[in-house]
């Protein structure tokens, strides 16, 4: 890669402001000009876009997609995290590929599993 052409005179002033000690300067806020002056406006109306507090608190939504969801009991599934054997997933891989060789259709490993959890039930 080739070296950019102003590096050193970058790294030397890196160097020197590194090598400056640090003076405390109280902060009084930026100076005030004509151009920095903030016009008031009137409250904002309903459909403003809402403030990175109120994006973080949809809870009324999250109950009513889940009040819904007990509803439809055709998607009523919980995602969960299993730790299988190697063994034991590499029977499971090879019965899904099988499935697809057949069926012409993806098949997962994980629905293989499902439907040997539901047939034991």
């Amino acid at each position: 890669m080739k070296k950019h052409p102003q590096a050193n005179a970058l790294y030397s002033r890196l160097v020197e402001a590194s090598n400056t000690p640090l003076t405390a300067v109280p902060f009084t806020g930026p100076p005030a000009a004509e151009s920095d002056v903030v016009p008031q406006t009137e409250p904002e109306s309903p459909t403003a876009p809402l403030t990175a507090l109120e994006e973080s608190k949809p809870r009324r939504r999250r109950k009513a997609r889940a009040d819904a969801a007990l509803e439809d009991d055709s998607d009523d599934t919980v995602p969960i995290s299993l730790r299988p054997h190697r063994k034991l997933l590499t029977r499971y891989v090879n019965a899904a590929a099988d499935r697809m060789r057949e069926t012409g259709r993806t098949i997962s490993a994980q629905q293989i599993m499902l439907e040997v959890l539901e047939r034991g039930l």
